[in-house]
């Protein structure tokens, strides 16, 4: 399946995921879907463009920093405990702050 803009429920592998708050963008030219949240070791980010994400716990400290190709993006969070994560995606002018929370 293949993200569109305008997507607030997507569907993969015959499941659909509802997304809520995913598109909080200050420009609407790029979105993300991030998913799943609460999670247990993994979350996946769907980009049109590329981003360069960051993903911080509730102190602000980085717990992963990398570059999110146009597509899906599969991250592992094995070793962050329990808690809630913002992951922050920043491309050109475009930027975008999610909530997630890890629960194992």
């Amino acid at each position: 399946n293949q993200l569109k803009e305008d997507d607030a429920i997507s569907r993969y592998a015959g499941v659909s995921y509802a997304t809520v708050g995913v598109k909080e963008l200050l420009n609407n030219d790029n979105t993300a879907l991030i998913y799943p949240s609460p999670t247990k070791d993994k979350i996946t980010i769907e980009v049109l463009t590329p981003f360069d994400i960051t993903i911080t716990n509730s102190q602000g400290a980085i717990v992963r920093s990398f570059k999110a190709s146009a597509g899906f993006n599969t991250i592992s969070l094995e070793g962050c405990s329990n808690g809630i994560y913002f992951i922050e995606g920043v491309a050109n002018n475009n930027r975008f702050i999610k909530k997630m929370i890890v629960k194992k």
